[in-house]
């Protein structure tokens, strides 16, 4: 970190406005560190190793990009968890990014710059909310499908946002990322069991081209299948064949009928942790509708209320 009591002297002792170095986890010749100087227009992306590049279908492309100002739509999707109709507004923002994903391919030079098309590296204007494409590092030689894009993004938005996904109000009651998933295929109006296989393939072998050796392996299912925070007696208990207790606390019907007190108190548990929850939520979107809303604020927050 550099303080110092003017921007002028700041940017004497240090001409960047950010620095950013690509996951050691990748391989050698795949590691980026990626510039912008002050006052610069222009993003630089540069190698950080001179090893060959391996063979295979994936390409890295790291040319200078024009600096955009905006929101990154994974923020947006971020927001419409806040919104008043949080389901419909985050359905339409979904059926939005799929339209954009078959727009792109229709008309892109590069086809197999999509593969890379995620929420994540696409900027909305803030002066006509239209959507600006950045930091396309990737591309494939192959067809790219834009369902299989869809997957790749909703997939890893929900895995960075595990937390989150529980507070999606009723009738939803998601317990795995998986169920996440299914929700925003069926925004769109996709089956996502019909492709799961072949997307979970497909996933995996592009992280295999892009990890070191020595790093440990990317295993979709088990990411899909694992339990959302506070949601893991939810899922033992569907794995058995059991009801599931529903966030009001209400205990399901056991064999005798009967809950344990064990089961009694991990429910209480649970109804405080969903109060806290819709409580942070409805605040969220009074900050939202007043247009103080912070995504850095909510983070934070978001993770004391876990503590």
């Amino acid at each position: 970190m550099v303080a110092a009591n003017s921007a002028e002297r700041l940017r004497r002792c240090a001409d960047l406005d950010f620095v950013h170095f690509s996951s050691s986890g990748r391989r050698p010749a795949f590691r980026t560190m990626t510039v912008k100087r002050s006052q610069a227009k222009t993003i630089r992306k540069k190698r950080l190793s001179a090893e060959n590049v391996p063979p295979g279908s994936l390409e890295q492309n790291l040319p200078a990009t024009t600096y955009r100002q905006g929101e990154l739509l994974s923020t947006c999707w971020l927001m419409n968890f806040f919104a008043d109709d949080p389901l419909e507004t985050l359905s339409g923002s979904l059926r939005s990014y799929h339209v954009f994903l078959r727009e792109f391919l229709a008309n892109t030079p590069n086809p197999g710059a999509l593969i890379d098309l995620l929420p994540s590296n696409i900027i909305v204007d803030p002066r006509d909310g239209s959507w600006k494409t950045f930091d396309l590092e990737w591309s494939v030689t192959d067809r790219v499908d834009p369902d299989f894009v869809f997957f790749r993004a909703v997939f890893w938005f929900g895995d960075h946002n595990r937390r989150l996904l529980t507070r999606l109000p009723e009738p939803l009651c998601m317990t795995k990322l998986n169920d996440f998933v299914v929700f925003c295929f069926q925004a769109i109006g996709l089956d996502f069991s019909i492709r799961r296989a072949a997307f979970i393939k497909q996933e995996e072998a592009l992280h295999r081209e892009v990890v070191a050796d020595q790093s440990p392996g990317l295993d979709v299912l088990v990411l899909l299948n694992e339990p959302l925070p506070g949601q893991e007696s939810a899922v033992e208990d569907r794995s058995a064949g059991k009801t599931i207790e529903n966030p009001a606390g209400q205990s399901s019907s056991g064999r005798h009928g009967r809950t344990t007190r064990a089961k009694a108190l991990t429910l209480a548990k649970r109804s405080v942790k969903v109060l806290q929850s819709r409580l942070f939520s409805r605040h969220c979107r009074i900050l939202r509708r007043s247009g103080m809303f912070d995504p850095a604020y909510y983070r934070s927050m978001d993770k004391a209320l876990q503590d």
